[in-house]
């Protein structure tokens, strides 16, 4: 479910809760309607919290893929210097 959804959603069901709040009639009803509107504030933070974990998760898978063409180039720098050193340890011999 994209962003807009969900935001949508939510606006429509706090409405009804403070719509539903001006027509309560006993404390009882005004009191579920506080622990609907605490539920929602609940499920609103934890999706702010998977929204926050997501972009850790993106910076991290990030991260990774720098450390690993990093890794990729050093890999190759050091495949060339092993055979430069291939190639002197060939000259040497052979000028001796």
């Amino acid at each position: 479910m994209d962003l807009l959804k969900v935001i949508e959603i939510k606006n429509k069901f706090h409405i009804l809760l403070l719509k539903a709040k001006e027509k309560a009639k006993t404390k009882g009803q005004l009191e579920n309607l506080n622990t609907l509107t605490e539920t929602l504030f609940l499920l609103n933070s934890f999706m702010q919290h998977f929204e926050d974990l997501g972009k850790q998760v993106r910076d991290i898978k990030l991260d990774n893929a720098k450390c690993y063409f990093d890794n990729a180039k050093l890999k190759n720098e050091v495949n060339q210097l092993n055979e430069q050193i291939e190639d002197l340890k060939t000259e040497l011999k052979q000028e001796f």
